[in-house]
């Protein structure tokens, strides 16, 4: 299995891949361990933290049926899209961020099946980020997650159940 480790904060993300293979070299009488450190994973903008956000994008489909498919959209893409549709921002409303959308999915009233699908979404993103930077398929992956530190376990758990839902979504889409 390869590590990732995922770091999610309020406001970005991050992804990175760490090595299968390590040595001991022996080195005056200790063993010294030369693993690599993990390698931070690079989004489609180039940039090495991912904006935690998710919107939707309307898809101009060919068939009459499909014509207003919806289809999720992250990080930066997001933000340029509520810009666009002139919605208020992430620091008046906070609700499409990732931590928003798993604690809205994850309540005790049972939650919110749109808010659960758009977190797990997410979350089959960076697998597919680690997927591609890896050359892996997502059944090779193990997620290791850092959360905040005053997370509820309650929160704890539901961003496990939500990151387990995109690694498999990341898996239906391969």
């Amino acid at each position: 299995l390869i590590p990732i480790g995922i770091d999610l904060g309020s406001l970005h993300a991050r992804v990175a891949i760490g090595s299968v293979s390590h040595q001991n070299v022996p080195s005056k009488g200790n063993t010294e361990d030369t693993r690599p450190l993990p390698n931070v994973i690079s989004n489609a903008q180039g940039s090495r933290y991912t904006l935690a956000l998710v919107g939707s994008d309307k898809m101009s489909g060919e068939d009459d049926n499909n014509s207003d498919a919806v289809r999720h959209i992250f990080g930066e893409a997001a933000r340029r899209a509520l810009a666009r549709d002139k919605k208020p921002t992430i620091s008046k409303d906070p609700s499409s961020m990732v931590q928003e959308l798993v604690k809205s999915s994850s309540s005790v009233d049972g939650g919110d099946n749109n808010k659960s699908s758009a977190a797990a979404a997410f979350f089959g993103h960076l697998a597919d980020l680690a997927c591609d930077a890896s050359s892996s398929h997502p059944s090779k992956l193990r997620a290791v997650v850092s959360v905040n530190v005053g997370a509820s376990p309650e929160e704890q758990a539901g961003v496990v159940e939500t990151i387990e839902a995109g690694v498999s979504e990341a898996l239906k889409s391969r």
